[in-house]
């Protein structure tokens, strides 16, 4: 015997395709059910369709985790009460924009500069360790950004500087003035 969990989605294009699916899964011992509440032609468009989770948490007698749309610490625990069945969050991109997300929704501290600029150079470091062409890790840092950059309200002037950057040392060097300019109390 092994404990199997699965991530699904609500369908291929259409959420009413969820119910069928649902009662698939129903007629398996499946340890956890986690659902991301869009379908694969919405990709991350638009909102996740929480109805269609919460129908399923009153009408399935697996244990279901949730998928979509938690940014902050705040969506995290309005969610959590409105949905007290629910087994666990999986949060994907709300961790991309704020690495510390998990931290604060227990409870802990803000993420601060440092531990962003520490993550940063954690991750960049890590993509030169194992790639050969410093343009594919200039890429991978810009899309890690696009994530980041919200975590700064103000951020227009430092997202269109981190677009236009064609050079590793460019990008880091406007990541290390945001880093440097932008305290967190301003966020």
């Amino acid at each position: 015997p092994v404990d199997i969990s699965v991530k699904t989605r609500l369908g291929w294009a259409d959420p009413a395709e969820f119910e069928a699916i649902l009662a698939l899964y129903e007629r398996f011992p499946i340890k956890e059910l986690i659902l991301h509440a869009r379908v694969r032609e919405e990709f991350y468009e638009g909102e996740a369709h929480r109805d269609i989770y919460q129908a399923a948490l009153l009408k399935s007698t697996l244990p279901l985790g949730y998928n979509g749309d938690i940014f902050t610490k705040e969506d995290a625990c309005s969610f959590a009460e409105m949905n007290p069945r629910t087994t666990q969050l999986m949060i994907g991109r709300g961790m991309l924009r704020n690495p510390a997300i998990a931290r604060e929704i227990r409870g802990g501290a803000p993420m601060t500069n440092e531990e962003l600029r520490t993550f940063y150079h954690l991750v960049h470091d890590g993509y030169l360790s194992v790639m050969e062409n410093e343009l594919h890790v200039l890429f991978k840092c810009k899309e890690l950004w696009t994530y980041l950059i919200t975590q700064f309200p103000e951020n227009k002037k430092y997202a269109k500087a981190l677009k236009k950057a064609n050079k590793l040392a460019a990008f880091d060097a406007v990541v290390e003035e945001l880093l440097t300019s932008v305290p967190l109390s301003q966020r």
